[in-house]
């Protein structure tokens, strides 16, 4: 498969950018902390596409700026991207935070987002937060620092297999491991997801949208994708059966399929996967709100708070 590598000067900094394989373009878009190596399940499981991926600013081999960046500032660095590499329209995939800064940059930039899928990740501000030691083990990188940490914070963090199998986490380590985030890089990225919010702008997207999250993530409650997709105007739904937080992140993932389908199908309306996905409604979202509760408290009341002035 070919690969080429390099670095490319985005927003005046230095960003580590990864292409893989030909065919359709995709741009994957990570998690906080995280560096281009974790993709390479998903890489495989794309092979017919050409991938795109890039360590986010203060991660992976990208440099870390002075200071940092917004949601919407990554948004503009993604939008830099394709116009570097002549990418006037790319399916777009946003893991976790960069779920996030998925969304922004459909909301910023929309005709140049193909299909669109957003996985385990919420729309910020007027979602759910997740429960409050999976929001205080989130809030530190040891995680890519210290296996021992890992190992014991996985299954707060993650849900899904990680509760139960530690050879699925030892799977996941070499990874993981490889290239830890610099300290205020991580920083740059907690601050920039705690100002941010879709939820009010949600029903601008216009990109057929594959919502994928699976259904014991303590980090992510479900409620989020069935809030995003009551207000998405093209958005359906995978949940993933005792999938967590880490579905995109392990060769055996379940998840890899659909996520397949979605992106390589001709024509959306004859595709299994998006005739199969669910649909939510307002009234639908708000039953899941009552059943997954406010979320870490003093976040979730805020964020209900929010939610109700926005919808």
């Amino acid at each position: 498969m070919n690969v080429t590598e390099s670095k490319l000067k985005l927003r005046g900094t230095s960003v580590f950018v990864r292409q893989r394989g030909e065919g359709r373009p995709v741009v994957l878009i990570n998690g906080i902390g995280a560096h281009v190596d974790m993709w390479h399940p998903l890489e495989q499981a794309l092979a017919d596409m050409r991938v795109v991926s890039f360590d986010a600013p203060g991660t992976g081999c990208s440099h870390t700026p002075l200071a940092p960046s917004s949601i919407w500032e990554l948004a503009e660095l993604v939008e830099e991207l394709f116009d570097h590499l002549r990418l006037d329209r790319a399916d777009v995939l946003g893991y976790s935070f960069g779920g996030a800064v998925a969304q922004q940059f459909a909301l910023q930039a929309p005709r140049r987002v193909g299909r669109l899928v957003l996985a385990a990740t919420g729309p910020g501000w007027g979602g759910v937060p997740g429960q409050l030691t999976a929001m205080l083990s989130i809030g530190t990188p040891l995680r890519y620092y210290s296996r021992s940490f890992y190992e014991q914070t996985a299954s707060t963090v993650a849900g899904g297999p990680a509760r139960w199998d530690l050879d699925y986490l030892r799977r996941l380590w070499p990874l993981r491991g490889r290239q830890a985030p610099t300290l205020r890089g991580y920083a740059q990225q907690l601050w920039a997801i705690g100002l941010w919010s879709s939820f009010p702008c949600l029903t601008r997207i216009e990109s057929p949208t594959l919502i994928v999250v699976g259904d014991d993530d303590p980090l992510v409650p479900v409620s989020n994708a069935m809030m995003m997709a009551a207000r998405i105007p093209h958005a359906r739904v995978v949940i993933g059966e005792g999938e967590g937080h880490f579905l995109l992140l392990d060769e055996h993932s379940p998840m890899f399929e659909p996520i397949k389908q979605f992106l390589l199908a001709d024509d959306l309306d004859d595709a299994d996967v998006w005739r199969s996905a669910a649909r939510f409604d307002k009234q639908q979202a708000r039953e899941q709100l009552r059943s997954d509760g406010l979320g870490a408290l003093p976040w979730g009341a805020f964020s209900a708070l929010f939610r109700e002035i926005c919808w």
